[in-house]
């Protein structure tokens, strides 16, 4: 495993993010199971215990306790986000859609009107950032989805409702938001 980047907001929460070609996880609860545990013995958390379980909208959790953690696929990869508090991660592969049409369905009128300033060419970090804070707060996209608003806080960083998504470096051609309640110090893996 290698650390492949650092996003430092002067925090001592940490956010491991863990990405892996798709077609090499077999065994994708295995690997949540093992990461959590490095996650937790490396900070000092409590390991994770029982099975994996999901909430009423369909996040997932250790139903014996332990660090919280978001799944995403996208394209060729796997990504699993793990942390002390809720924490919520998205990975688009940009591809052809019909974004305007979309945003303008599904998005916020601000969001629809940020975009086209844009001429939408930020269309898929937008859609990142919205699925990892829906992810973070256990809601899903079918539950208030469309009264989201995201903001543009700086380089590389939303906001919604109090929460923090960080736009995290990754491959030309992706889109990679990780979502959590406090300001963290993320920091991304490749197995």
């Amino acid at each position: 495993m290698t650390a492949a980047h650092q996003t430092s907001e002067n925090s001592e929460r940490k956010v491991r993010i863990v990405i892996a070609p798709l077609d090499t996880v077999t065994d994708r609860d295995a690997v949540v199971f093992c990461e959590a545990r490095r996650y937790a013995e490396e900070y000092g958390l409590c390991p994770p215990g029982g099975i994996l379980a999901r909430g009423e909208h369909g996040k997932p959790y250790f139903s014996g306790g332990g660090p919280e953690f978001s799944i995403s696929h996208s394209g060729g990869y796997w990504v699993l986000a793990l942390s002390e508090g809720p924490v919520g991660v998205d990975l688009q592969k940009v591809q052809a859609c019909k974004s305007e049409a979309i945003a303008r369905r599904h998005f916020h009128p601000q969001e629809y009107a940020w975009l086209q300033a844009e001429g939408f060419r930020r269309f898929f970090d937008l859609w990142a950032a919205r699925e990892s804070y829906v992810k973070y707060t256990g809601s899903g996209i079918a539950h208030g989805f469309n009264d989201l608003l995201i903001t543009e806080a700086g380089p590389g960083r939303f906001e919604a409702d109090g929460a923090v998504i960080y736009l995290l470096p990754f491959l030309n051609n992706y889109s990679l938001c990780v979502c959590t309640g406090y300001p963290a110090e993320c920091e991304i893996f490749t197995i």
